[in-house]
């Protein structure tokens, strides 16, 4: 038996036209049995949207007689809508719309539009679906995270911003198996802007999450020098000397975290940078930590030759210029002793 092949052309009159070749059976008379137009609909809307194709995506939704509903199925794993967020499609997401689909419909991972766009980081498609199509902020996807948290973590400030102002949302809220909140999730992720925008909405800048680590403990580990200087640049400030239950100091955690950098690398100048910062801001180099060591003592035994002797050599310098005539809280003066 021979076989069909059908291909998709558009004509100037917007009208579909199927082509064969290769038909050469008796048996196969009636194209129209084969055609699934529901399959080529949604195949060739897809393609459209993923490629933000206004005016062949208006073409399709011209020429086949379609149920709205249609507009909501999904193909591939996605839905039109969902295919057009992911890809900031923002005029593909105006057009399904105005046609009918569901501004909250779901693809098969249960992600709506909303979640889709700002997993993507596409804050103007997601503030669109927000603004305009009243999109529902509160839906989760399977994990249980909402657009709040994917927007914090994502660094959307301006949509973080909208969410709390207008939803109430909670920058302390815990996600998930680990009880991360957005605050902590946007100091990991080095999200100056958003810490920013949710500053007033945290009462303690100190709060810490189920592993006893605060926003500054998290912007240290990961070394996040930006996030670390929003938190001590305040008027209202993160403390710079809080233990944690394990008797550590972020001081402590920031000169781990420069030793455990490759020598000489970006890594290491970063952590560098953050001690001065912590110095800079009343860390105390002398007091003595669950080790029984102070911030000085512990980089003292971790230099060896083989390691850099940038970070020992900051800290005798600020420990004798505290000798000599009390402490210094200028960062200026410290980079000019110790290049980075």
């Amino acid at each position: 038996m021979g076989h069909s092949k059908y291909t998709w052309s558009e004509t100037k009159k917007d009208a579909l036209q199927y082509d064969t070749d290769e038909f050469d059976s008796e048996e196969e008379t009636d194209m129209e049995a084969d055609i699934d137009y529901d399959m080529l609909f949604g195949k060739y809307l897809m393609e459209a949207a993923a490629v933000g194709d206004v005016d062949r995506a208006s073409r399709i939704l011209k020429t086949f007689e379609y149920e709205t509903e249609c507009l909501n199925e999904i193909y591939n794993g996605t839905t039109v809508l969902c295919a057009a967020a992911a890809h900031g499609r923002r005029s593909i997401v105006k057009l399904i719309i105005d046609h009918g689909a569901d501004v909250n419909g779901e693809d098969d991972k249960e992600d709506t539009p909303l979640l889709v766009a700002v997993k993507a980081k596409h804050e103007r498609t997601a503030l669109l679906l927000y603004d305009k199509y009243d999109a529902d902020a509160e839906l989760t996807d399977k994990k249980g995270f909402d657009a709040f948290y994917y927007a914090a973590r994502g660094g959307l400030a301006q949509l973080t911003r909208k969410f709390i102002d207008e939803l109430k949302f909670d920058p302390e809220k815990p996600y998930g198996p680990d009880s991360d909140t957005p605050w902590h999730a946007a100091a990991r992720h080095g999200r100056t802007e958003v810490m920013h925008a949710m500053l007033k909405h945290v009462p303690d800048l100190d709060v810490t999450s189920e592993d006893d680590e605060s926003a500054l403990d998290i912007a240290i580990k990961y070394g996040r020098l930006g996030v670390c200087a929003t938190l001590l640049n305040l008027c209202r400030h993160a403390d710079v000397n809080r233990h944690d239950m394990d008797d550590v100091t972020p001081l402590s955690k920031a000169i781990d975290a420069f030793f455990a950098s490759p020598r000489g690398s970006a890594r290491s100048d970063t952590a560098l940078a953050i001690v001065k910062l912590l110095v800079s801001k009343g860390a105390e180099i002398d007091m003595k930590m669950g080790s029984g060591m102070s911030a000085l003592e512990k980089a003292a035994k971790m230099t060896t030759s083989a390691t850099d002797g940038r970070l020992l050599d900051l800290l005798k310098k600020h420990s004798f210029a505290e000798g000599m005539g009390g402490r210094k809280r200028d960062l200026a003066v410290f980079e000019a002793d110790v290049k980075m």
